[in-house]
Parts: C-alpha cells; structure tokens; sequence
C-alpha cells in the first residue's frame, strides 16, 4: 500500500512538472505578440513629435500606421484628426 501511495504521488509530481513546463512554454509563444503590444504608442509619438515640427503630413501617417497597429487606438485617431485639419483636409478630419 505505501508502495502504492509513493508511485501515485510520484506520478503526480511528474504531472504537475510537465504541466507547468507547459504552462511556461505556452506563456513564452505569446511573449512575441506582448513585446510588440507598445508598437503603435511609439508610432503615436512619432507622429506627436512631427506634428510639434509643423510636419502634418508624416504626423498624418504616423498615425495611420498606429491605427493600423491597434485600430481601438482612441488617442491616435485623434490625433490623425488634428493632422488632417492642420493640413488643411477638414473633410477627411472629419470622417476619420
């Protein structure tokens, strides 16, 4: 029976080993994708520091390109807006 009970407890070490192995591998596959997850802010910054320069249009697809990169982006979408009115583009700004 003690025999029994050390194999079982046994295999369950062995399980929860792999287990977390696998818990660990499955995290890494999506550190990939979190590493780029603050791409489309430092795009965004680009485009706010072109837009200080009075460079409307490379602020313009600056921010697109952020957009692109995370389409829920409130503040790049903004932003673009801004670009396209000092542009001189109110009717693009506005359907944006």
């Amino acid at each position: 029976m003690f025999f029994r009970l050390s194999l079982i407890d046994s295999l369950a070490v062995k399980l929860s080993k792999r287990l977390l192995l696998l818990a660990a591998l499955a995290f890494c596959l999506g550190c990939p994708r979190a590493a780029h997850a603050g791409d489309e802010t430092d795009i965004y910054d680009n485009g706010i520091g072109l837009m200080g320069r009075k460079k409307y249009a490379e602020a313009e697809a600056e921010f697109r390109k952020s957009i692109k990169a995370d389409p829920r982006y409130k503040e790049a979408w903004e932003a673009l807006t801004d670009a396209l009115r000092a542009e001189g583009k109110p009717d693009q700004a506005e359907t944006s």
